[in-house]
């Protein structure tokens, strides 16, 4: 029979092997996601041009972004409608996860899952420079499209949709037709699954047609899932910038000028790094305060009963 220290020994041992063995995940998350993140911080208060640090500045550079940079105004109204559309384009997601899920076939439904499940194998930089080229306006998709359809005489005639400082911005929003979420299907379908069969036995049972079924009973019962998705469209809002890069890189002028990319171009075209880093950090907290806005006030009936618990 082992004693006492040899048993306490080797659950030490065995408690010290699982610590080595996320060691290395701990590590990276370290040096790529703390590390910068606290660099930012720092750098925010300094006037740095990326190399060396030339003085300190206090919260001039906050100050200056918020009063004195004529592009600040604009690329948060375009990040507000960024925002809106990213919030719209949740619902064909919902819509399609409810019709999946009224799929009564498990091979038909798991057919229809995986066909918009493959779209993920694609990555985004491809997706990006083919929706560049169907908004192309001598060879694109889209004005062929309108020209076949009569809408216009030729395709060099129509649109120019990414270079028209009324367009460029609605193009950028409503790329990705027909705008399903992968990511956001199977979280919604998932939230779907999870629905007690009892709840919809009884709503059949008391008569209440489809779209009550739907609206009183199913819909709730995945709020969780919306108010997710809800955190990620706002986080996802205030921080891409990558499509807009690659799209219009902010033009023409500042009509599709978000602060991400507000950010990118005074740290890597002007090399004011602290100033974009003050921009990073302000970034951050307008996530962090409409997260935990959320979290507080907006709560689904399960939270409300769990707090009330």
């Amino acid at each position: 029979m082992p004693s006492p220290d040899s048993a306490q020994t080797a659950k030490w041992l065995r408690t010290g092997y699982l610590y080595l063995l996320i060691l290395p995940t701990f590590a990276f998350i370290l040096v790529f996601a703390y590390y910068p993140s606290a660099s930012a911080i720092y750098h925010a208060f300094f006037k740095w041009n990326g190399t060396n640090i030339k003085e300190f500045v206090g919260l001039d550079n906050f100050r200056r972004i918020l009063f004195d940079d004529p592009d600040l105004p604009r690329s948060v109204l375009n990040m507000g409608l960024f925002l809106a559309g990213n919030i719209l384009l949740q619902i064909p997601t919902l819509l399609l996860a409810l019709v999946l899920y009224h799929l009564r076939l498990p091979r038909l439904q798991y057919l229809f899952r995986t066909l918009f499940v493959l779209p993920m194998v694609v990555p985004g930089m491809v997706g990006m420079l083919l929706w560049q080229f169907i908004y192309n306006p001598h060879v694109g998709l889209l004005n062929r499209l309108l020209t076949s359809l009569g809408i216009i005489e030729a395709p060099w005639l129509g649109p120019t949709w990414l270079a028209d400082t009324s367009l460029a911005l609605p193009s950028v929003i409503f790329m990705g037709f027909p705008w399903v979420n992968t990511i956001a299907l199977l979280i919604y379908l998932a939230g779907f699954q999870r629905i007690s069969t009892d709840l919809i036995d009884a709503a059949h049972i008391d008569g209440a047609p489809a779209l009550a079924r739907i609206w009183y009973v199913e819909l709730p019962m995945v709020l969780g899932q919306i108010k997710l998705m809800f955190v990620l469209s706002v986080i996802g809002a205030i921080q891409d910038y990558g499509r807009i890069l690659i799209m219009t890189d902010g033009g023409p002028g500042t009509s599709t000028l978000v602060p991400g990319l507000l950010m990118y171009h005074r740290a890597f075209r002007y090399s004011h790094m602290g100033y974009a880093s003050a921009i990073g950090v302000l970034m951050f907290l307008v996530i962090l305060g409409l997260t935990v806005l959320n979290i507080r006030y907006f709560k689904t009936h399960d939270e409300e009963r769990r707090q009330a618990a």
